[in-house]
């Protein structure tokens, strides 16, 4: 059996957290492919009703680190 999950989309009064790593050299419109996730992230809370200073953004060197970080 399938689930599903319902709700509403509203980030209103919510707090966030997003890693972002630095460690792809890839690029994108001239942007380095963490900095366009991020500005996509930040756009879709922006959208749900998050306030800007609801959201917390920490660089990490790398996809592997980011968990540890988090772990602390």
């Amino acid at each position: 059996m399938t689930l599903a999950f319902t709700g509403d989309r509203s980030g209103k009064g919510r707090r966030f957290g997003v890693a972002v790593s630095r460690f792809s050299k890839a690029r994108i419109r001239g942007k380095r492919l963490g900095e366009v996730l991020l500005d996509g992230c930040l756009e879709r809370l922006r959208e749900a009703g998050v306030a800007p200073g609801d959201v917390f953004v920490v660089w990490v060197p790398g996809a592997f680190r980011a968990a540890a970080r988090r772990a602390r």
